[in-house]
């Protein structure tokens, strides 16, 4: 995974000047540049950044925090690794529940330091799935799924607008639901991931007609075309869906449909140019700003 300046600052708590600094007095880490000159993070770097932090609140300085990770000791990146996100994300659905949105968003603020997409991937959609199973079963109200709902919504919205526009030599992706799907937040989690990758993000939300995505899709010609499916559909639906975004997409557009209303066993759609996934992680390589779309 990698990440850009502000979403480091984000996760760490280093403010960005501080990075820049650090970078340049004691080397800590080597961010990879774009070739528009943009800093990218990776995983490594994040922890390393992290642990350098979890020695600065015990009290070091850092130059005896830099010099502790030189000498390969063994730091914690958090003091308090007490609290697991399983366990953090439980206790904010609880909160959820008993609808105290203060005791939630403190409790979201306690989460261990995890990337932009593993907030989406292990706390807001897996919390999103757990009251939708809770309210079929008859084990949570319409207001509290809804308040749930508009919880996970802020937060993918804060990442969103916390991440911006990526480079300008960032390739652009379009983000629409297609007609009659009104569930969006699946897909907000889906341009979260693709923001912190560098993708330039627009974003169009839920149940777009088919007309109006076509006239935007000719206007701005994106790199990229995704799309959610919801409501369950048949490969024979999944086949005919795939045709027609294939048809109104420009033929330099590729198109990723998904989501958890494809068959379990993904459909082989023979549509050059789409991709069909049922999950983000399937689609990881795809998703590469550098890699190959079509």
């Amino acid at each position: 995974m990698s990440y850009r300046i502000k979403s480091v600052a984000a996760l760490t708590g280093i403010n960005t000047a501080t990075l820049r600094a650090w970078e340049r007095r004691y080397r800590l880490v080597s961010p990879h540049r774009t070739p528009g000159g943009y800093r990218v993070y990776s995983d490594q770097d994040v922890d390393t950044i992290a642990r350098v932090k979890a020695l600065l609140d015990r009290g070091l300085k850092v130059g005896e925090a830099v010099a502790i990770l030189q000498r390969g000791e063994e730091v914690p990146a958090l003091p308090e690794a007490a609290a697991s996100t399983d366990a953090v994300r439980d206790a904010i659905l609880a909160a959820l529940l008993d609808f105290d949105r203060g005791a939630a968003d403190r409790l979201y603020e306690r989460l261990p330091a995890l990337s932009f997409a593993d907030r989406v991937e292990e706390v807001l959609m897996p919390l999103l799935r757990r009251v939708g199973e809770m309210w079929e079963r008859g084990e949570a109200t319409v207001t509290q799924e809804h308040f749930a709902s508009v919880f996970a919504r802020e937060k993918l919205d804060w990442m969103l607008g916390f991440l911006g526009t990526a480079p300008a030599d960032g390739p652009e992706v379009v983000l629409a639901g297609i007609p009659g799907e009104r569930h969006e937040l699946g897909l907000m989690g889906v341009a979260v991931h693709l923001a912190a990758r560098g993708w330039r993000v627009t974003y169009l939300g839920a149940d777009v007609p088919f007309e109006d995505l076509q006239g935007t899709l000719a206007e701005r010609r994106p790199a990229m075309l995704c799309t959610s499916v919801i409501f369950p559909k048949s490969r024979a639906d999944c086949v005919d869906l795939a045709k027609r975004l294939r048809r109104l997409s420009p033929p330099t557009t590729g198109v990723v449909m998904g989501g958890m209303g494809i068959p379990a066993a993904v459909p082989e759609v023979p549509v050059r140019g789409v991709t069909v996934v049922r999950r983000v992680q399937d689609a990881n390589g795809f998703f590469s700003p550098d890699g190959d779309r079509h």
